[in-house]
């Protein structure tokens, strides 16, 4: 019995070995990341502090709860300090003075450190569309607006380049 007992041990072995270096699949949270080919990335200036993305009406209607928003050239040789604040804008919403939106959803704000290097920044966005849902807006032409704002709006604003890669959009993390 003493005998049988090491080559039932070595067989039982292999064969939960066996079972347990199969691959598994494991499911990642859903992202809605918008097509690269079809989608430019937007670069913003010292003199063009505005640009927008499409929101898929899929995103719309999903409403994910983050959004992530990733800078990757910053060009800012005098190391000015500056904010980059993100907004779901309406499909109807009017152009103000500058050519934003005027009837934006803030979705939030962050800022570089140090002012020229690219970083990647996730961003609580369910707020921002329960806003918009309960304004009764569409889910058609909805855009996502990136603004560059000085810190220091009194003095001169330096030349300067910043690139962000389309958002992905992104749903809670499972607890």
């Amino acid at each position: 019995m003493l005998r049988s007992f090491p080559a039932a041990l070595v067989i039982w072995a292999l064969l939960f070995s066996g079972t347990c270096s199969r691959p598994v699949k494991v499911q990642g949270p859903q992202t809605f990341a918008m097509d690269q080919k079809t989608v430019a990335p937007v670069t913003l200036t010292n003199e063009n502090p505005n640009g927008f993305f499409p929101v898929s009406s899929d995103v719309v209607k999903c409403a994910p709860a983050t959004v992530a928003i990733a800078v990757t050239r910053v060009s800012n040789p005098s190391l000015t300090a500056f904010e980059i604040q993100v907004y779901l804008v309406p499909p109807d919403a009017q152009p103000d003075k500058k050519g934003a939106a005027a009837d934006k959803i803030l979705i939030g704000d962050f800022s570089l450190y140090p002012a020229d290097h690219p970083a990647r920044f996730v961003l609580r966005s369910a707020d921002a569309f329960k806003k918009m849902s309960a304004n009764g807006n569409g889910s058609d032409g909805v855009r996502l607006l990136i603004e560059l704002k000085r810190m220091r709006e009194s003095g001169p604003w330096p030349p300067m380049q910043v690139t962000f890669d389309p958002p992905q959009w992104l749903p809670d993390e499972p607890k």
